[in-house]
């Protein structure tokens, strides 16, 4: 059972036709090579005042033509629709959500050496190629002797493990993991990347099951905003992973009860589950959005004084009792709430009122993201493979695909129209992209406590997959909150 989902839509699901290896190979040559100029909004420049194109595709050279890159975004492209958002959505129990999915051709278009998504990094373009199993940080680690550095394109190849246990300012181009890419569990991690991608044989592992990322610890993955994406089909600047994924972060008590607020309170009750004596996992420093109950049609979603939410900054934790900060006030006491919360008369046994914890110790986001133009933005994709685990991580202001605007896709639109690029689909927030569904007997994929916090359009989209969502928070998204 999910408490509050909102509007869920169904992406249509289009034709995965089958590329023969010549035309594979075709593709491959070209190398990406397109004209970015084409596929640029002119409502998003950069802060030059015209749009560029990052190092890790060229816009010189030849273009792919048109038809090529068609049948490219046939294999990985559904369909979607926008919707207007509330301003919170959390699921609690479990969903489980299974479709069916069209049969590719594995000796064709998922052949790990022919599969397009490695255009974002295709082979002999490395700079930087690991040869032993080591520390991302150890000159021994790589071919040349050396670290990778800003700019480089690195390729962590089949059969070689890489460990990442520091934090850098290094600004890495692309991360290709046909290996292993682990990051360590007791040490604060920082990577800042453009792409990060793993194919069918590679591995992300960040913290396990059995040794999830320490609580008094934090991995963050940055996705270098400097940049608009630049490859043909727009699927980079983000984490797109085929292959095994493991994200486990510091378990938290994601979202609780809690009694009737009123403006003015300076603290809030919560009805902790029983046997807990405070708040699972929650530290002074976290975010907390207590959901609002009433809606002004005049208020605005810059202070969230439309939906009347509140954004909330813990001061101190004194058993069940939370004192907080409120963001959203600027002026006078900020030791207090704006709005009043009440469960809706006669259906107080029915209806709860909630407030959650939007802070994790494992996170991807973009940089600067709440002010990074939109095709600077990172976003997160878990492609063709169900071997997936997601629990208790945050995923903060990602997403490209603006559902205020009307969707322009690459090459046709969907009413047969040119399309320009300027606001394709399939750029989310949290998005599970045909993982599964052809064996729904098989173990599905996961997302288990996490938040998602700022989107341009959807937070979590479950496409075509056979996957289960629980006990997720999605704050400040534009269109639905949580998408099958």
């Amino acid at each position: 059972m999910m408490n509050n989902l909102i509007d869920p839509i169904t992406e249509d699901i289009i034709s995965e036709d089958i590329i023969s290896e010549d035309f594979i190979a075709e593709i491959v040559a070209a190398e990406g090579k397109i004209d970015n100029d084409r596929y640029a909004t002119g409502t998003e420049p950069t802060s030059s005042g015209a749009t560029t194109s990052s190092s890790s595709s060229s816009t010189s050279g030849e273009s792919i033509s048109q038809t090529m890159l068609q049948s490219m975004i046939e294999i990985y492209e559904g369909s979607s629709h926008s919707s207007h958002s509330s301003m919170m959505v959390m699921d609690s129990g479990s969903m489980t959500m299974d479709s069916s999915m069209m049969t590719m051709d594995s000796g064709s278009i998922m052949d790990h050496h022919h599969h397009p998504v490695h255009m974002l990094l295709s082979s002999g373009e490395e700079t930087a190629a690991a040869i032993n199993d080591g520390s991302w940080f150890d000159p021994n680690t790589w071919e040349s002797g050396v670290v990778p550095s800003d700019g480089a394109k690195v390729l962590i190849p089949e059969g070689i493990t890489v460990s990442y246990d520091q934090e850098s300012q290094a600004r890495i181009d692309t991360i290709r993991v046909d290996g292993g890419l682990i990051f360590a569990h007791d040490h604060n991690t920082k990577l800042i990347v453009d792409t990060l991608f793993s194919t069918d044989n590679g591995l992300l592992q960040i913290g396990t099951n059995e040794h999830p990322i320490q609580a008094d610890k934090t991995t963050q993955i940055i996705i270098d905003s400097q940049d608009a994406v630049s490859d043909a089909m727009q699927l980079g600047k983000g984490v797109v992973l085929s292959g095994v994924t493991r994200i486990h972060g510091a378990e938290k008590l994601d979202f609780v009860n809690l009694q009737n607020a009123q403006a003015g309170d300076n603290k809030l009750v919560l009805s902790l589950p029983p046997g807990n004596i405070t708040p699972e996992g929650w530290r002074i420093g976290d975010q907390l959005v207590l959901g609002g109950t009433a809606y002004n049609a005049t208020g605005s979603d810059a202070d969230n004084s439309r939906f009347q939410d509140e954004v909330l900054t813990i001061t101190a934790i004194n058993g069940n009792e939370i004192s907080f900060t409120n963001n959203d006030i600027t002026e006078g006491d900020n030791t207090v709430l704006r709005f009043d919360h009440n469960q809706p008369q006669e259906f107080e046994d029915q209806v709860n009122l909630y407030v959650a914890n939007t802070t994790r110790n494992v996170s991807i986001r973009t940089e600067n993201g709440e002010n990074a133009p939109i095709n600077n933005r990172g976003h997160v994709m878990f492609m063709h493979n169900d071997d997936v685990q997601v629990k208790n991580a945050g995923f903060y202001e990602l997403g490209r695909s603006n559902k205020n605007e009307i969707v322009d896709d690459l090459v046709t639109n969907k009413d047969g129209s040119e399309g320009t690029g300027t606001n394709i689909r399939g750029r989310y927030a949290l998005h599970f992209h045909r993982s599964g569904a052809d064996d729904i007997n098989s173990t599905p994929a996961i997302a288990s406590g996490n938040a998602v916090v700022g989107s341009p359009g959807w937070g979590i989209v479950h496409h075509d997959s056979h996957a289960i969502l629980e006990d997720n928070v999605v704050f400040d998204v534009l269109g639905a909150g949580i998408v099958a």
